[in-house]
């Protein structure tokens, strides 16, 4: 995949995931009532840990990996973008470390299985028009 798709493709998913994840991260604070749960506060940390993300994403097209490299990479990255969301969580809703870690581990969680349905249903439409490639 060319740089180019691959920059409107990660376009179009941050688009689509930047509010629903947003509104996920703002029903959890308001479901485990700490403080004072904030859409626009969801919404921020959302959107810095997914531009940290999507830039950490396209390195390895401007760099040439090995398949082993790109593995390391691909955990190292991974790893760097949970810390990032944590400490974002930590320092914008200003909770101890207890339920900033819970809020975490829920989001996280409920996270992955959006990202997975989403994934499919993008899949779904890749093969039936064709493919995104």
């Amino acid at each position: 995949m060319d740089t180019t798709s691959l920059l409107i493709m990660s376009s179009i998913i941050l688009i689509i995931t930047i509010p629903l994840y947003s509104f996920i991260l703002h029903l959890i604070t308001k479901f485990f009532k700490y403080g004072e749960p904030d859409f626009l506060k969801a919404f921020q940390i959302v959107l810095i840990s997914q531009v940290i993300s999507t830039a950490i994403s396209q390195i390895p097209t401007y760099l040439p990996f090995d398949s082993i490299s790109q593995i390391i990479y691909a955990i190292g990255s991974f790893i760097i973008n949970l810390v990032v969301l944590l400490m974002l969580i930590n320092l914008i809703y200003k909770y101890s470390w207890k339920n900033t870690i819970i809020i975490f581990l829920v989001y996280f969680l409920i996270t992955i299985f959006v990202g997975l349905i989403i994934g499919f249903i993008i899949l779904m439409f890749s093969f039936s028009y064709g493919g995104f490639f």
